[in-house]
């Protein structure tokens, strides 16, 4: 009897100096309004648990499991809180294993999608699917309008030049020679640089597209800087000159 009294007491007192430990040094220290949790071996790191300043109680309860990796805490809103796994983003080192019918870069309500760059909008793709951009466009590769692009610029339907001193020009010995220009107050012209002959006629193919290195031209009516004109035959001789 008096051994089982003398164990009991041993037990009874290593628990108080467990307690005792924990309190003043060990896993969690509590004082006014904040649980301290410390490093056994270095009290100069530890994670404190701070409670609001106003008068609010309320209590968080803890998920069963640890979760896997990834995972974090979410509140249901009541206090009850639970592992999920965070939405992937986009990545500054790019993602894998996209699936393009449902992973993409953009809004889902009636909204513009602006890009930017030093913090300046370069390009927005407007809710109603305008894309407007703010500098200068460069493709690298082939720009098709209305079509898939064959060519640097391909166009399927109308192309209008909306602008006045202006024109679509051609590039001839570096530099433009020959083009259709819009002059401010005047009705658009058909023209060409100084010193460079308009020349019209035929190519040696149907299709000019795919044999503009291979064919050859026939000129049929020829323009020159002095304004003489010039009507070929058939052949490609002069006819008659004006």
């Amino acid at each position: 009897m008096a051994r089982a009294k003398t164990t009991k007491g041993r037990i009874l007192s290593i628990i108080i100096c467990l307690i005792s430990s924990v309190a003043t040094y060990g896993q969690s220290v509590q004082s006014a309004q904040q649980i301290r949790f410390f490093n056994p071996g270095n009290d100069t790191g530890g994670v404190f648990l701070k409670a609001p300043l106003n008068p609010v109680r309320y209590t968080l309860t803890f998920p069963t499991g640890t979760g896997t990796a990834g995972q974090m805490l979410t509140t249901d809103g009541t206090g009850v809180l639970q592992w999920n796994t965070p939405e992937a983003g986009w990545t500054l080192l790019g993602n894998a294993n996209t699936n393009p019918a449902t992973n993409f870069l953009g809004t889902t309500d009636n909204v513009d999608l602006v890009i930017r760059s030093f913090n300046i909008e370069r390009m927005r793709v407007r809710a109603n699917g305008v894309i407007s951009t703010a500098g200068d466009f460069y493709s690298l590769g082939n720009l098709g309008a209305g079509t898939a692009p064959t060519e640097r610029l391909t166009v399927s339907g109308n192309a209008y030049l909306n602008a006045d001193d202006a024109g679509l020009l051609v590039d001839v010995s570096g530099s433009s020679r020959f083009g259709i220009i819009k002059k401010q107050g005047a009705t658009p012209v058909l023209a060409a640089g100084s010193g460079t002959v308009i020349s019209l006629g035929h190519w040696s193919t149907a299709n000019i597209l795919g044999n503009i290195t291979s064919g050859s031209f026939t000129p049929r009516l020829s323009i020159n800087a002095s304004g003489l004109v010039t009507i070929n035959s058939l052949d490609g001789t002069a006819r008659s000159s004006v």
